[in-house]
Formats: C-alpha cells, structure tokens, sequence
C-alpha cells in the first residue's frame, strides 16, 4: 500500500511542476463559447475530471465482480451444503445423476432398470 502512496505523490509533484511551468493565459474554446484563463486552470481542471471519470469506471467494474463474487459465494455454499447433506446421508446407495453439482438419487431393490448407473448398498449385498 505504501507504493500506491508513493506512485501517488510522485504523479502529483510531476503534475504540479508540470503546471507551474505552463502557467501562461490561454483561451478556451467550449462549443457556444470561449474564455480565456491560465492554462494551470485547465491542465488541473483536465486532470481532475480525468480522475472523477476514472473513478467512475473503476468502481462500476468493481460493482460487477463483487456482484460475480456474491454469486459465486452463494453458489459454492449450497454445493458445500449438498456435499454436507450427502455425507450426513452415509455410504447409501447414491448416484449422481448428472443434473445439478450433488444431486443424487436412492436406488432400491424394487426399482426399475435405467440408464443411469447403479452402485448396490455393501450392508445389503448376497450375503444375507
């Protein structure tokens, strides 16, 4: 954070020598009329609109990741959350069934034969 500081205060020194070094009267042409001021004026007056529009389009930007962070957050939530739900669940005879991060499905004895996968439940297996 220091070097931010410093980049800082190095481009305000620069900018200020720079307009103590142009400080001559110039006129101004805006579209319906015209003025004449010191060019320090306008060198400042330049920058400091540069740096309010900067801003401006910075903080917009920050808006719209912050915005895909939350989402991203909220997303990785309720993944951890299913993935907590399935291991609460046990080694049940779960499959994944390609539809949301952890959905899964319980498969019983008496279900019908699909082209999803089948994973049989150890406890239950021909050994009874």
């Amino acid at each position: 954070m220091r070097w931010k500081l410093l980049l800082a205060t190095i481009f305000a020194v620069l900018v200020a020598t720079f307009t103590l070094l142009n400080s001559t009267k110039v006129q101004v042409d805006f579209l319906f009329t015209s003025a004449h001021t010191n060019l320090v004026y306008v060198i400042l007056l330049s920058v400091l609109l540069g740096m309010i529009l900067m801003s401006f389009l910075w903080s917009t930007q920050t808006w719209k990741l912050r915005k895909l962070a939350r989402t991203a957050q909220r997303q990785l939530q309720e993944v951890e959350a299913e993935l907590a739900a399935f291991k609460a669940a046990g080694p049940a005879t779960a499959v994944h069934t390609g539809g949301s991060a952890m959905e899964s499905t319980r498969v019983g004895k008496n279900d019908e034969p699909s082209s999803a996968p089948t994973v049989e439940n150890p406890t239950t297996s021909a050994d009874a």
